[in-house]
């Protein structure tokens, strides 16, 4: 075999093996992001329902963020949007599908302490009308930050 030509057929060779190992480390890297995302969950799939509140200051919640009834986890925020006709934050939540959620509840946003994650605390109303998929919970409470607590203390204890 001509010396040229062994050097094209190393080329060859050299070109498959780098393939090879350039295959071999994508698969390396994306079997475990797709074994991650897999393993998931996913709130607006089955078992859970998406319901909509609206409100005036989200005082740090995220989507992703708990949806709590007492204290226990029953779902998770989906979104979180600014309604620009209305300047109000329109929040979508997947909570468990098997709670019969009263229309007439109410949410409101928590907070673990000065550095705990913010959370939506929903407060089981009495009707027996429950809150369909879709739908909105007509009732939440206004978050105050720490500032707007303290200016109203200050400025309540300077009227007095």
């Amino acid at each position: 075999m001509p010396p040229a030509a062994a050097a094209t057929d190393r080329e060859r060779s050299a070109r498959r093996t780098e393939t090879a190992i350039g295959i071999a480390l994508v698969l390396a890297v994306a079997a475990p992001l797709v074994a991650f995302t897999a393993t998931q969950e996913r709130p607006t799939e089955r078992g859970h329902i998406v319901v909509t509140a609206r409100f005036e200051n989200l005082g740090g919640l995220v989507a992703g963020s708990a949806v709590r009834i007492g204290g226990i986890d029953v779902g998770r925020v989906l979104s979180v949007k600014l309604d620009t006709d209305n300047l109000i934050a329109d929040v979508a939540l997947a909570i468990d599908s098997e709670l019969a959620l009263p229309e007439d509840s109410v949410a409101s946003v928590g907070s673990g302490g000065v550095f705990g994650d913010s959370f939506i605390d929903l407060l089981p109303g009495k009707s027996a009308v429950t809150l369909p998929p879709r739908g909105r919970l007509a009732k939440t409470v206004r978050v105050y930050s720490l500032e707007e607590t303290v200016a109203r203390v200050v400025m309540g204890s300077v009227q007095n």
